[in-house]
């Protein structure tokens, strides 16, 4: 006689409850480590605008500028430090940091995830053509996301001689 081999409800009940343990130890630190990563993904798209604004204006022997997006069209800079819907880099012709219909547009970014921030007590960052920066003071931006813990922000600063510094920084 052949017996079929079967769970029994008790055994089904024991591993259903192993797997629901193991899910709520496991998803918690999960969201974490994803909300953690959209800030330095925040905060490595900005380093690499950077980069960009800086190389073109040393290659193009030109001013070129980084400015905050004024709203989600990306069609003017912001007169204000928020940095809400994105940012332009473009050569900045007259070097005022204002994008204007004359300006050439080289990216236009507006990455900032729901739930991130980005700040910086700024609107602009304009490179003079040797890829210097025009402030005399270094220019801080910090990159964070809901729900950050520990030292997951990101802190982005761009100093004279236009020297851009990447580091961890509290939430």
């Amino acid at each position: 006689m052949h017996r079929t081999r079967a769970f029994t409800l008790v055994e089904l009940v024991v591993a259903i409850s192993i797997v629901a343990i193991l899910v709520a130890f496991t998803v918690p630190p999960l969201l974490t480590s994803l909300q953690n990563s959209a800030a330095n993904a925040l905060g490595n798209s900005l380093v690499l605008s950077l980069n960009l604004a800086r190389s073109e204006a040393v290659k193009r022997a030109a001013t070129v500028s980084l400015c905050a997006a004024a709203d989600a069209t990306l069609s003017s800079c912001a007169t204000n430090d928020a940095w809400t819907y994105g940012w332009l880099v473009f050569a900045d012709v007259t070097g005022d940091g204002l994008y204007t219909a004359g300006n050439d547009t080289l990216l236009k970014t507006d990455t900032i995830p729901s739930g991130s921030t980005l700040s910086g007590a700024f609107n602009s960052i304009t490179f003079t053509s040797g890829g210097f920066v025009n402030n005399a003071t270094a220019l801080v931006f910090t990159a964070t996301a809901s729900g950050c813990v520990n030292n997951n922000a990101l802190t982005i600063t761009v100093r004279n001689p236009g020297e851009i510094i990447s580091t961890p920084a509290p939430c």
